[in-house]
């Protein structure tokens, strides 16, 4: 229902938007609206059974199965923007694989490699992911000794993705050095912050939503060492992911309404951790049950 809901509300793409592994090879402003929703929710989709695996191999949140991918799709689809493609939407599933060999980082230099370079990847779609790489390096070298072998093959992996995409601009438009110039200049470019118009509903809506996080990230917080070793290693990176995340919305303002894939991946895990996991919960779902209806009264608002 929020999938229709956000259909017929009809926002339309975002006017404007710069994708760099993608400009000037195609106009996301060209492609027509059936086509961007398709490849929207193609990605979303992509992004729910990624989620899917990932909790089935490492975390077993909701004693596995299909409640965590159902969650990140709520908190996803809040924003009618998220059925129209956008770079964001292919960071999201890119960022999920990034955790994924982030965890899985000692068990060899494949998933050492692979973990800087899907995360690298994810920031050539949504330049502002960028500011997650740190984060990403930071935790692959957590369970394995740092060396400079390792130090060097993670920043390779990093690099490796923008250098193609450098060397594809020199190669057919021959503007390597002003697209690098434009790329970082997207990056530093903080903007003021603001609120943005939108209806009580939404910020009610938007109220609830960022009173359950806190309340579950403090929740999970307290209980994350008590789990398997894995599940914490886990939880720890999506904590850091929802903080970037965090930030990066408070700095760019204006990317909040598409950038629902990305920041509803952390949101999505440490929220449903909280509701199925733990003892007590009773009042947090009391808190998830009202975001529910407030998301129900501000889709029926945008259609009176």
């Amino acid at each position: 229902s929020l999938i229709v809901s956000a259909l017929y509300i009809h926002v339309g793409a975002v006017k404007d938007q710069w994708i760099p592994a993608i400009i000037g090879f195609v106009e996301i402003d060209s492609v027509s609206e059936n086509f961007s929703n398709m490849l929207a929710l193609l990605f979303l989709l992509l992004s729910a059974l990624s989620l899917y695996i990932l909790n089935e191999k490492v975390m077993t949140i909701g004693s596995k199965g299909a409640v965590l991918p159902m969650m990140y799709l709520v908190f996803t689809l809040i924003s009618p923007q998220a059925v129209y493609f956008s770079g964001a939407s292919v960071a999201a599933f890119l960022i999920i694989w990034s955790v994924y060999y982030s965890i899985h980082s000692k068990n060899g230099e494949k998933e050492f490699f692979l973990a800087g370079f899907f995360i690298a990847s994810a920031a050539i779609f949504e330049p502002v992911v960028s500011l997650m790489i740190p984060f990403v390096i930071l935790f692959s070298f957590s369970g394995r000794s740092f060396t400079l072998r390792g130090l060097v093959t993670i920043i390779i992996s990093v690099l490796i993705p923008f250098f193609f995409l450098l060397s594809l601009r020199y190669i057919f438009f021959q503007d390597a050095l002003d697209f690098a110039e434009i790329f970082v200049d997207d990056i530093v470019k903080i903007e003021s912050i603001s609120l943005i118009q939108k209806k009580i509903a939404d910020y009610a809506v938007l109220s609830v939503i960022v009173l359950l996080a806190l309340l579950s990230f403090f929740s999970v917080l307290r209980y994350v060492n008590r789990y398997k070793i894995i599940k914490s290693m886990a939880l720890n990176r999506f904590f850091a992911i929802l903080i970037s995340g965090s930030v990066i919305l408070l700095l760019y303002p204006s990317i909040r309404d598409y950038f629902a894939p990305v920041i509803a991946v952390p949101v999505s895990v440490i929220i449903t951790d909280a509701l199925c996991e733990q003892d007590k919960n009773t009042g947090k779902r009391v808190i998830f049950l009202i975001m529910i209806i407030f998301i129900l009264i501000s889709r029926v608002a945008e259609f009176i």
